[in-house]
């Protein structure tokens, strides 16, 4: 009896393999980095020919498994497999070299400021990566075309083919090479394609997300550099995922000692509200609240921005963080207490007095220490406030606490005050 043939399943088989060999040649290169990564005593070891050599051939490999594996059946193994490939792309040849250079830097007892040679090989190493994550956004519009991301990221735009289909000449029949596509095509299917466009969205947003890191680290190179395109890659992946909490806890870290503390404060209540949460966004919200709260109110500034803030804060404290509530002064007097500076904050005018023409030097210390400690409540910083008292709302009645009257009460007068604002600037 003849042995029947069967294409599909061959071409299955192969690709199979392929991904088998690919992988060993993955984790080979991987210990083959870590091994010259602890031996290296200086920057530029990190960025010997031998050691580029490997980054590149782990790169390539973790690129053709990612983009080869993924356009079919993504079965719990082959997505496990995927996963930890894109994590050792991420972590063996860009996070881990850039950490590894700030060590042997903090380490040196020459010089702790970086050298021209070393930042230069340090800041191409960045950009290549921003390149390559680019090149595989790029690629993913192209080969799932489920995936639409126009208007939400501002990589190479793909147009889809609109014009005659693959199987169809110009005079309607099928071209040579269909054969072979329409079994590749099958093949990468797998019967249904399973889990195949949620695994090229994931990957989307971790791409953009390595994109936001990358950018951060530019600027941790360069302190005189700007967040704002590490904030534009974050705010694109909350736009792909909403759900994520991932990029705010990233937002809340860039954020620091921003408006005293109220956005990172904002972006870790975030994260924590999200449905897909970051497990050290809390820690980092206890952790900020337990320093700024306390501090900022004990101090008797007189700036009233200041005031409002750091009650806002003793508050969230409380009633997100279920901490307990401060001895002095007590809750209710607190909520007064805020909604009366926040009064003060809308109605403040804007200081004009003229001042010298600073050097380049003054104006980044000035606009730093604006953006830390600003004296007027912008719409942003508004928003923010009134999101926080929301999501302590939302904890609260999860809870069940008896707080929740004095934390409605709050939010209500919170509104009084931005409606009686708005009114006011309709008027005038």
């Amino acid at each position: 009896m003849k042995k029947s043939y069967n294409p599909i399943s061959d071409v299955r088989n192969e690709s199979a393999d392929l991904t088998k060999r690919l992988y060993r040649s993955i984790s080979d290169a991987a210990h083959e980095l870590d091994e010259s990564r602890r031996g290296a005593r200086s920057v530029s070891d990190l960025f010997a020919p031998r050691v580029a050599y490997q980054r590149a051939r782990l790169r390539d490999a973790c690129e053709r498994l990612l983009m080869d594996g993924g356009g079919g059946e993504v079965t719990p193994t082959a997505h496990a497999q995927m996963r930890k490939t894109e994590e050792l792309l991420w972590r063996k040849v860009y996070y881990d070299v850039v950490a590894a250079a700030k060590r042997i830097r903090q380490g040196s007892t020459t010089n702790d400021s970086w050298q021209m040679e070393e930042m230069l090989l340090v800041h191409n190493h960045i950009t290549a990566g921003v390149g390559l994550y680019h090149h595989l956004l790029w690629r993913l519009q192209c080969e799932h075309s489920h995936l639409d991301m126009n208007g939400i990221t501002d990589s190479l735009v793909f147009f889809p083919d609109r014009g005659l289909k693959k199987a169809t000449g110009r005079s309607g029949g099928h071209s040579a090479s269909n054969g072979i596509d329409k079994l590749k095509d099958e093949a990468r299917k797998g019967g249904g394609g399973g889990g195949g466009e949620e695994w090229a969205q994931q990957l989307a947003h971790r791409c953009l997300i390595y994109l936001g890191d990358l950018c951060r680290y530019l600027v941790d190179l360069q302190p005189g550099w700007d967040y704002g395109l590490a904030t534009h890659y974050y705010t694109q992946a909350l736009l792909l995922k909403p759900e994520a909490g991932l990029p705010h806890n990233q937002l809340g870290t860039m954020a620091g000692a921003q408006n005293y503390c109220l956005d990172a404060v904002y972006h870790y209540m975030r994260c924590l509200s999200c449905a897909q949460t970051f497990e050290g966004a809390e820690g980092n919200l206890n952790q900020l609240l337990d320093k700024h709260s306390w501090n900022q109110l004990s101090a008797g500034v007189s700036c009233a921005l200041a005031r409002t803030v750091a009650r806002l804060l003793s508050c969230a404290r409380t009633w997100y963080c279920n901490r307990p509530p401060p001895p002095h002064p007590p809750m209710h007097k607190l909520c007064d207490d805020l909604i009366v500076d926040l009064r003060e904050c809308l109605h403040a005018v804007e200081d004009a007095d003229p001042v010298a023409e600073p050097d380049d030097i003054e104006l980044f210390a000035m606009v730093r220490r604006v953006n830390e400690r600003p004296t007027r409540m912008t719409e942003e910083m508004l928003f923010k406030s009134v999101a926080i008292v929301l999501m302590c709302l939302h904890n609260l009645n999860k809870r069940g606490s008896s707080e929740l009257s004095r934390g409605v009460s709050l939010q209500v007068s919170m509104m009084a005050q931005v409606l009686n604002q708005i009114m006011l600037k309709v008027e005038s």
